[in-house]
């Protein structure tokens, strides 16, 4: 899309996957995108097989669990390129298996990454955003922000929480300009860690 031409995109969990595919179109259309996730020598392939394309990508090695990593993101990717106008928070992981034999480290690690790491996201970036009185955020939800199914309580706990939080957001932001969505797939063939 022509809107995404020469814009500055961070997309998280971009190493596999969704995240992955996000960059990679986002690329072809003209955006300079900044990889993130964990496995920094996933996120060099993605950023090699973009540079290939003709695309333009910085890798940023960050754990959306820990704000301090999700401030550096935002402070390296202001270092390079000077704005950000679009962020993806699309870090996340499921496990699937009834509450009672799930461990509460199972139960955290879900929370932490689906929601926590969208809350840092939005939080780090939004300040760039307001003062430049622009942007987008796009929040990766899941069929399960609307929907339970049973086996994955912690999951579903969290993306409902996406929803209601960029929801929320959204409405101290707006009158900035800046836009926030939640896309919400239902399931896809692609890794969770």
């Amino acid at each position: 899309p022509p809107e995404l031409h020469d814009k500055v995109t961070i997309i998280t969990g971009a190493s596999s996957g969704i995240g992955a595919a996000i960059a990679a179109r986002f690329a072809v259309a003209g955006s300079r995108v900044v990889l993130s996730a964990r496995r920094e020598e996933k996120l060099q392939q993605v950023a090699e097989e973009i540079s290939r394309g003709g695309g333009e990508a910085l890798v940023v090695p960050a754990d959306v669990t820990r704000y301090a990593q999700v401030q550096k993101l935002v402070e390296k990717s202001l270092e390079r390129f000077g704005r950000i106008d679009v962020l993806v928070n699309n870090a996340g992981h499921a496990v699937a298996k009834p509450l009672v034999e799930s461990t509460v480290e199972e139960m955290d690690a879900q929370i932490d990454s689906n929601l926590r790491g969208v809350c840092y996201g939005c939080r780090a970036v939004l300040p760039h955003m307001i003062e430049r009185r622009q942007g987008q955020i796009i929040n990766i939800g899941s069929i399960c922000s609307r929907n339970h199914y049973p086996d994955y309580a912690a999951y579903v706990a969290a993306k409902f929480g996406v929803l209601g939080f960029t929801r929320s957001v959204y409405e101290e932001v707006r009158r900035y300009g800046i836009r926030m969505n939640v896309l919400c797939p239902a399931a896809v063939n692609t890794a969770w860690r």
